[in-house]
């Protein structure tokens, strides 16, 4: 079982998946997590499993791009948030901009 995040006391990565070897690729994901490390394994893991349904479109397209050795997930900033919803709802607002 995963442990809530107590967002208020700790640093939360705000990144984004970017192909490094087609940098007009535009793969619009961004993402939010307490462990950067943990998170670019997660979405390693996840492009291997032809089986995996969540965020299908990213993972299509990393797997038709040659595969996640072709991507990285670049970290963007790291901050502070009231709660999750917070960091959503800023996530969402910096997914506009791309």
């Amino acid at each position: 079982m995963r442990k809530a995040v107590d967002y208020a006391n700790t640093d939360i990565s705000i990144y984004k998946i970017v192909s490094i070897t087609n940098p007009l690729l535009n793969v619009k994901h961004i993402g939010f997590t307490a462990n950067f490390t943990k998170m670019k394994q997660t979405h390693k893991q996840r492009s291997l499993n032809p089986d995996n349904t969540y965020l299908p479109h990213i993972y299509e397209t990393i797997n038709n791009n040659g595969g996640f050795t072709n991507f990285r997930l670049i970290e963007i900033e790291k901050k502070r948030f009231k709660d999750k919803r917070e960091v959503e709802h800023y996530c969402f607002e910096l997914l506009k901009t791309l």
